[in-house]
């Protein structure tokens, strides 16, 4: 039981410590920030370029920064298996 309580702890810290890690992609004038817990939390975007490429880019972005955050998590996962 007591193993039990302590995985719980230890995931209640590592989903804390998620939020701490920050993820920025720019491309193209278009900057994404995401956090651990793969919310985003900025978004900036090129008045220089057409709504078109604006819309490539920042779907580019956004993809990019989240499999970053979940490349982070999972590797903060594993050291917590280990």
């Amino acid at each position: 039981m007591f193993d039990k309580l302590k995985k719980v702890n230890e995931l209640r810290k590592l989903k804390n410590s998620l939020k701490d890690e920050k993820i920025e992609v720019k491309k193209d004038g278009v900057r994404v920030k995401v956090n651990g817990q793969m919310e985003i939390e900025k978004v900036e975007i090129s008045p220089e370029l057409t709504k078109r490429k604006q819309e490539e880019i920042l779907t580019s972005c956004i993809n990019d920064a989240l499999g970053k955050a979940q490349m982070k998590a999972a590797k903060k996962m594993s050291k917590l298996q280990n």
